[in-house]
């Protein structure tokens, strides 16, 4: 397996600084800490590699084994964190030595590992509806009950990711993005749900956030950006990623703000993300067909108005449009019969659409 360290450069690219072969570690986690980087692999050991002897240390061995490390951090204190499903839990590495936390069932499912602006450790994954916050005083992690702000219990939550922004903490689960202020650090966390359009309750796999306060979220359709006006625009494929299917925790900002994407299929990386938020034009209404009469409409008006005839028979109509943005087979469609439906229909590749219950007349 390879190992690359990229530093990014002032015209926005990236060089190549270290390149090592990992012979025999199947790597699952990497944190670059000085001259050397930690390494998780998929049986939960930890090996340290030290980039100016090129010499690799078997750090820990774990012996109950899992699933692998899940996750891996360095702190503002230079201790480095792991965590690891199902046996592995949590586990420091700073100078006092190595401290592991699996006595408690419950945190040795945990997946994902951040620190807030506050300095506190949180531990989350597996064990539904509970955040770990790490304890200085006792040396330990405090388990945090996610609750609904009329304090029901969500038991069903599973958190992929976290993330933190302006004194609140962002947690990434199997039904959508939740968050709280992070002054909650003792009994239950009062959640609330970010409004993302039609992808609110959708399954979010990593998340993170810029510098200007906007958030990109990954899940198994792309990667969604939210801006700080509460707007949103959603990439997949069609520009440009390797595949629509991001990894959990597959999202990084670096110190210049590139915006770095581990997909299915390969590693991508966006240099300016803010200059990708353009609007799409709106698809252009190209054909009519109503009291199985084909019009041949064409607008190449913003509005999209066409007049029907005074009078018609048919309640049946149906509306081809066409878009000059992509390829027919890349375009996906939202449907709204605004006199009869309350929101948008499910995404559809159909340039199509159809009403079977138009009044009569008018």
């Amino acid at each position: 397996m390879q190992i690359f360290i990229l530093e990014p450069q002032a015209d926005t690219s990236v060089r190549l600084s270290y390149n090592w072969e990992a012979d025999g570690i199947y790597v699952k986690k990497v944190v670059y800490d000085n001259d050397a980087i930690w390494l998780g692999d998929f049986n939960g050991d930890v090996y340290i590699h030290d980039i100016s002897t090129g010499k690799t240390t078997l750090v820990d061995d774990m012996p109950v084994g899992g699933l692998g490390i899940e996750d891996m951090m360095k702190d503002s204190k230079g201790a480095i964190w792991a965590c690891g499903n199902p046996n592995v839990g949590v586990i420091r590495y700073s100078k006092p030595g190595i401290k592991y936390f699996n006595d408690h069932p419950a945190i040795t499912g945990s997946t994902t590992l951040f620190e807030n602006e506050s300095g506190q450790i949180l531990a989350a994954g597996n064990t539904n509806g509970i955040v770990f916050n790490f304890n200085e005083e006792t040396d330990n992690f405090d388990s945090l009950l996610i609750t609904d702000q009329q304090g029901n219990r969500l038991t069903s939550l599973i958190v992929n990711d976290i993330t933190v922004y302006k004194g609140n903490v962002y947690l990434a689960t199997n039904e959508g993005v939740y968050y709280y202020a992070d002054n909650q650090v003792k009994g239950a966390l009062a959640v609330s749900q970010l409004r993302l359009d039609n992808f609110t309750k959708i399954e979010s796999k990593a998340i993170c956030v810029d510098a200007d306060g906007n958030f990109w979220i990954a899940n198994n359709f792309g990667l969604l950006y939210l801006n700080n006006k509460g707007e949103t625009t959603f990439y997949d494929r069609t520009q440009g990623l390797p595949s629509k299917i991001i990894k959990e925790r597959g999202l990084l900002l670096d110190l210049n703000q590139k915006l770095w994407i581990a997909t299915e299929k390969g590693l991508s990386y966006i240099k300016r993300p803010s200059q990708l938020i353009k609007k799409a034009k709106e698809p252009i209404l190209k054909t009519i067909r109503i009291d199985n009469k084909r019009i041949n409409y064409n607008s190449t008006s913003n509005d999209n108005i066409y007049t029907a005839p005074d009078s018609y028979s048919d309640k049946n109509m149906e509306l081809e449009f066409q878009s000059d943005i992509y390829p027919k087979q890349s375009l996906e469609y939202h449907y709204i019969l605004t006199s009869e439906d309350t929101a948008l229909d499910y995404l559809s590749k159909s340039p199509l659409f159809t009403s079977y219950n138009l009044p009569i007349g008018n």
